[in-house]
């Protein structure tokens, strides 16, 4: 995808509009879109626009926004957080350079928030040594227990946006890290 003003600019307004196909809405379409509504509004009316506007879209394409499928809040407003403390590490970048260094960060891949699970609760060092598979392990969790995984992250969220206050989270975490590698 080019990352360019522009042409965000341009995507942005088809996905406003409800042009941009189910193929299209690929988990960088996602990034792309998160990162535009950051830059643009606060971390919490970015979260309302992605709400909305996903929503829409999943209508316009065909998907139900049901409790099964569709539009997630939990992982949408861990996303919004995640590139918003981003964001604030980079106070002086360009929106170009800000927007391809998320797309360069572990939030690039759609297992992202599994470092976010269970696992979060160890130091970096432990979630090291917990190691990929048992990020895995709770991939498979999800098709038992949906919910569960989603309470989880919901309840990360509140973490994550407690490192972002206190000026904790690390972007170069062992953890991350480990997960980038094994991809």
């Amino acid at each position: 995808m080019d990352c360019s003003r522009a042409a965000v600019t341009l995507f942005i307004a088809r996905f406003e509009r409800g042009e941009v196909s189910k193929a299209q809405w690929t988990h960088q379409a996602h990034l792309v879109a998160g990162y535009w509504y950051v830059s643009q509004l606060s971390a919490e009316q970015a979260l309302e626009a992605m709400r909305t506007r996903i929503s829409f879209h999943n209508e316009a394409v065909g998907t139900a926004n049901t409790d099964s499928g569709g539009y997630h809040q939990s992982i949408t407003r861990l996303y919004v957080q995640g590139i918003a403390a981003l964001k604030a590490q980079q106070p002086t970048a360009g929106f170009e350079d800000g927007l391809q260094c998320l797309l360069a960060s572990p939030m690039n891949s759609s297992s992202w928030p599994l470092q976010f699970t269970r696992a979060n609760a160890c130091s970096a060092s432990q979630r090291a040594a917990v190691g990929w598979s048992r990020m895995c392990s709770l991939v498979a969790d999800r098709r038992r227990r949906p919910t569960l995984l989603l309470s989880r992250i919901e309840f990360n969220c509140r973490r994550l946006a407690q490192c972002v206050r206190d000026d904790t989270l690390n972007p170069d975490d062992a953890g991350a890290q480990l997960a980038l590698q094994e991809q």
